[in-house]
């Protein structure tokens, strides 16, 4: 049986880890005037090219009219274009404007590149190790959730 003070120890590391790689993320991004957010939403149409609103939030998992603030942002820096889908004129696609392709071109180093800088004291094998209990934790978490709602409902 896990005891509640491991049970602390375990929510307090991965709260401080969060708060550490949120603020090297951040770090790096101010010099390009850009949050998080922003930075997510342009990964994704890089990835994935032009996306509706919808689509834009459903894989970064939030609300279509927090997408909306965000792309009114970019589009306002000149990063995104809007334009209307041609087969269907209510949806309105978001694209990556040239300047943006030119800014992420110069991002001098990838986000692995950046998280290999900080884990220079860990072994291969421990990243690996690490890796595989975060993705059982989040089993065990995803689990119960699917368990909790299945005895509510």
């Amino acid at each position: 049986m896990v005891s509640d003070k491991q049970i602390i120890e375990l929510l307090t590391s991965l709260q401080r880890c969060m708060i550490a790689y949120r603020r090297v993320v951040q770090e790096k991004l101010k010099t390009y005037n850009l949050t998080i957010s922003q930075a997510k939403l342009l990964r994704v149409l890089t990835e994935e090219g032009p996306q509706s609103l919808v689509e834009l939030s459903k894989k970064l998992e939030t609300a279509t009219s927090s997408i909306s603030g965000i792309v009114d942002r970019l589009e306002r820096m000149d990063y995104v274009y809007r334009q209307r889908d041609e087969q269907d004129r209510r949806v309105v696609r978001v694209g990556l404007t040239e300047k943006c392709e030119e800014l992420l071109a110069d991002f001098p180093i990838s986000q692995s590149q950046q998280l290999q800088r900080h884990l220079t004291n860990m072994s291969s094998d421990e990243v690996r190790v690490l890796t595989e209990l975060l993705q059982k934790f989040t089993q065990c978490l995803d689990g119960n959730t699917s368990t909790e709602s299945q005895a509510r409902g």
